[in-house]
């Protein structure tokens, strides 16, 4: 009986290495232990060269900040701290220019030493549903400024406040709109769309706050 259940066993182990051996030579895949090879990788995060703030986030203590409109009582527009950051502006009827939406600042030192600064590019996509855009402008400008400036240079530990301009022309009356800004970091000698922050920026185009 002994005899049996051993045969039977190495019965087993042949079959599977066949199996494995037919996967691979019908495949070309290659099977190999973790103590034979392994690979090493490093990423990092936007964060780790930009942040992102809103007021409640803001290690400043900077006020000022956009407030979600004809909320009561009155709130700060953006929530959370870098890829968490989203935006609800509230309700618009007309063209208005919207300042300090968030803001953006530069590490004291960026993960390689070799780079002084980045240049930081604000670009605009559509709400998904509709297709529509309620955000006419976006750029950076200094704290307390009123400019957009898109892109911008920065060098290490500078703070720069996001702008932007809504307008709700040929949009639909009672919509809310979710369109996205994106944040784009890039420096000399390296270039990837791996560095983005996607916010998403609530508008309505109504006369109250507008849904959440």
């Amino acid at each position: 009986m002994r005899r049996v259940l051993v045969t039977l066993v190495l019965l087993a182990a042949l079959a599977a290495l066949a199996s494995a051996v037919a996967v691979q030579r019908s495949s070309g895949a290659v099977f190999s232990r973790t103590s034979d090879s392994s690979v090493q990788t490093t990423a990092d995060h936007i964060h780790s060269w930009l942040y992102a703030y809103s007021q409640p986030t803001d290690p400043d203590g900077l006020t000022g900040y956009a407030v979600w409109r004809n909320s009561s009582p009155s709130v700060p527009a953006a929530t959370g701290i870098n890829e968490s950051i989203a935006v609800h502006l509230g309700g618009y009827t007309a063209r208005t220019t919207v300042n300090r939406v968030i803001t953006i600042k530069t590490p004291p030192t960026f993960p390689d030493s070799t780079v002084t600064s980045v240049t930081v590019t604000a670009s605009l996509v559509a709400d998904s549903t509709t297709g529509k855009q309620p955000i006419s402008a976006v750029g950076f400008a200094a704290s307390g400024s009123t400019g957009r400036t898109n892109p911008v240079t920065l060098g290490r530990g500078v703070k720069d406040q996001m702008n932007l301009v809504i307008s709700v022309t040929g949009l639909t009356n009672n919509t809310l709109y979710v369109p996205t800004v994106k944040i784009t970091v890039t420096f000399t000698g390296f270039t990837t769309a791996y560095y983005v922050y996607s916010i998403p920026v609530k508008v309505y185009y109504g006369t109250g706050p507008g849904p959440n």
